[in-house]
């Protein structure tokens, strides 16, 4: 295993503590999982970008990045209506 694996590896479990936490916890937690998975999901597909030598996944990693904002302020603005 290169050390590009091992990290792209390691980003998808820290991926899915951030799932963990959007799906279990409260409104705070959830929030904050939100923001970690769209900080760790663009990051990641970087990493498996550079370890497959594929360049699609740098197009891959930039439209994550761009949505994530966007997607973020979404639920904060459906959290903000609701509560």
């Amino acid at each position: 295993m290169t050390p590009w694996v091992v990290t792209a590896v390691t980003l998808v479990v820290l991926l899915c503590v951030g799932a963990a936490a959007v799906l279990r916890g409260d409104t705070l937690s959830r929030v904050v999982g939100l923001q970690l998975a769209s900080v760790l999901a663009p990051i990641t597909a970087v990493v498996v970008a550079v370890a497959a030598q594929r360049t699609l996944f740098l197009e891959v990693a930039l439209a994550l990045a761009v949505l994530s904002l966007a997607g973020s302020l979404v639920y904060a603005r459906s959290l903000e209506r609701w509560l």
